[in-house]
């Protein structure tokens, strides 16, 4: 079962996607995956402000990634 441990760091209002992949991601694929996530988030702005966020795969087949743009603008990621 996927860590969700930064997702519950988020705000109350951080929004969350799902993306559902129609065959089952590959442990190299989703490696690479959180890998990119993790990279782009580092640097992830809003209207010149920080965003805090966090991403994990669950049933080799979700892709959660939730954001937050709080006044701090923490980063967090993987999960």
């Amino acid at each position: 079962m996927a860590d969700l441990s930064a997702f519950s760091a988020l705000p109350d209002d951080a929004r969350l996607w799902v993306h559902a992949s129609a065959v089952p991601l590959s442990d190299a694929t989703q490696e690479a995956l959180l890998d990119r996530l993790s990279a782009f988030m580092d640097d992830w702005t809003s209207h010149q402000r920080p965003v805090e966020g966090a991403a994990t795969l669950l049933d080799d087949r979700f892709l959660l990634v939730a954001a937050s743009a709080g006044r701090d603008g923490g980063r967090r990621l993987r999960t």
